[in-house]
């Protein structure tokens, strides 16, 4: 595990711009992606945790009840999800680029966190493994992926906080450039558009996508 273990405490509350979101690669591995405040965010889940006000957090609880093992966590007591077997990717604007795009592209998610004995969706039980297949990538292997990207993976629509206009390209894996297209990208309106139509709970929309009580 490439992780400094620290004391265990209690898992922060998840009620601000960055996200904590978990996948399940094309092994069947789970991995838990740190989005920070700009990075995307696949809008399968984004719905899914507006609807149940539930991230990867969450998700960790659960599974440490599962195996029955406890989360180390880092110096700012935040859980190491590779400490219960999670690979973990942060999204990160820490990559140089030469070109003149630089300031209009969203870059990658970067592995900062590898498990000793990666935890298999099969290990789960089935209601947790559902939540974990919410997304679920087909031609990815966590463990051969130092980096992320969720834009232009195939059936893979994604939102980021801001404005959903000021991003025109992005960097794939191995730092390549690409144009941004309509296809990848919910913006903040049509988030909202959809998360009218599922009538997720009695709040208004405004405190449903910001996490209101």
């Amino acid at each position: 595990m490439q992780q400094l273990p620290m004391p265990q405490s209690d898992y922060p509350a998840a009620h601000s711009m960055d996200c904590e979101w978990f996948a399940v690669d094309e092994n069947g591995f789970v991995a838990v992606m740190s989005s920070g405040e700009d990075g995307p965010i696949p809008v399968e889940f984004e719905l899914f945790r507006t609807k149940r006000d539930y991230d990867a957090f969450q998700f960790m609880e659960e599974v440490e009840k599962s195996i029955g093992k406890k989360a180390l966590s880092d110096q700012f007591d935040i859980p190491l999800p590779a400490s219960i077997g999670l690979y973990h990717y942060e999204h990160t604007f820490d990559v140089e680029t030469d070109d003149e795009q630089s300031w209009v592209t969203m870059t990658p998610y970067e592995r900062v966190g590898v498990p000793e004995e990666p935890l298999h969706v099969s290990q789960l039980p089935d209601e947790l493994a559902k939540k974990a297949q919410i997304v679920a990538f087909n031609n990815v292997s966590f463990s051969n992926l130092e980096r992320m990207q969720p834009l232009g993976k195939p059936d893979i629509r994604c939102v980021f906080w801001g404005d959903g206009d000021y991003y025109k390209f992005y960097l794939d894996e191995q730092l390549q450039s690409h144009p941004m297209t309509e296809s990848m990208v919910a913006s903040d309106t049509n988030l909202v558009s959809e998360l009218f139509s599922k009538k997720t709970d009695g709040r208004p929309w405004w405190k449903r996508l910001f996490w209101l009580e």
